[in-house]
């Protein structure tokens, strides 16, 4: 993990009009600066990682069966948790999803070794 706790990751509602019809927005991400503190640290995650961030940014997922058919090895877990394999799954990202408002909060990313030593339902 890059040090910062998730709960110093401020939430971003989804900015997008609504004019009496339903509008399915772009998902924020928050924080893409835990993204970019990891690959400070390492380097070989930069590409993963930005690709990643740039497909979720881009994304309208409506629940976790539409995340997991774009990202087949992701893992789906209880209470919007998603598990992505980064790196040739060097590394891994857990996220957790608010699908209500099209946010997605990065709780850990790490490698594979420091992935095993937490919990990715809590973390």
């Amino acid at each position: 993990m890059t040090g910062e706790s998730p709960a110093n990751c401020c939430w971003l509602l989804c900015a997008c009009s609504r004019i009496g019809i339903a509008v399915r927005c772009a998902v924020r991400v928050v924080a893409k600066r835990t993204l970019r503190q990891f690959w400070e640290v390492h380097p070989d995650s930069q590409g993963p990682l930005e690709a990643w961030h740039e497909e979720a940014r881009k994304a309208t997922w409506a629940n976790p069966q539409e995340i997991k058919a774009q990202f087949g090895s992701a893992s789906i877990l209880k209470a919007g948790r998603v598990v992505f394999n980064m790196g040739g799954n060097k590394y891994r990202l857990v996220v957790a999803f608010d699908f209500g408002r099209q946010t997605c909060y990065v709780k850990f990313i790490g490698t594979h070794r420091q992935y095993d030593a937490i919990d990715a339902e809590t973390v």
